[in-house]
Order: C-alpha cells, then sequence, then structure tokens
C-alpha cells in the first residue's frame, strides 16, 4: 500500500503512507523524514484480534494537520486478503485504498 497527499495552503507537506503486506510494517514519510507507526521487531504490536486499527498523528510545522488512517482488515485470512483504508485529514475523508 501507498497512499500520497500533498497538505496544507501556505505550508506544503509531501505525506507517504506505506505498508509492506509481506512484514506488516507500516510508515509514513513527512517531506522525505521516515516515520513509524509499527516495528516488526515487536511481534506484539503485528498480532490483533481487532478487524479495524486506527493510527493518528499530526504533520506539518506552522501549518498543522490532524491525520488518521483506519485500516479495516477481512474477517478471514486478513493476512493475506486486501485491507481497506480510510485516510482522513482534519476529520475530513481524503482517500480510500483497497489492497496490500
Amino acid at each position: 500500500m501507498n497512499l500520497k497527499v500533498i497538505l496544507g495552503d501556505k505550508e506544503k507537506t509531501h505525506l507517504i503512507i506505506q505498508r509492506n503486506w509481506i512484514t506488516g510494517s507500516l510508515s509514513y514519510l513527512e517531506n522525505g523524514d521516515l516515520k513509524s507507526f509499527k516495528s516488526t521487531a515487536n511481534h506484539a504490536s503485528n498480532l490483533s484480534i481487532n478487524l479495524k486499527k486506527t493510527f493518528e498523528f499530526e504533520v506539518g510545522t506552522e501549518e498543522k494537520h490532524k491525520v488518521r488512517l483506519e485500516r479495516t482488515r477481512p474477517l478471514i485470512f486478513g493476512g493475506i486478503r486486501p485491507h481497506c483504508y480510510e485516510l482522513f485529514v482534519n476529520d475530513e475523508l481524503i482517500q480510500s485504498y483497497k489492497g496490500f
């Protein structure tokens, strides 16, 4: 999964959210700076019985944006089937994606 958006009017923030479906790692780049949601080294953070998981963070320095990524996985064989992603910025749905 690879979502790309440009946020802001006065201050442009280039945001790329990536997920490696093999390792399950989820990370984002804010203006080229890599930041991580989950570590593959911590297996407790990778195992979950919940079908929906929400990741929240803030981007920007002068013009801040509240970003929320909601991931929904399938009930059966969730690790090997496409997941649904919804990207919200300032509580407004910006992008939807279904895939690995």
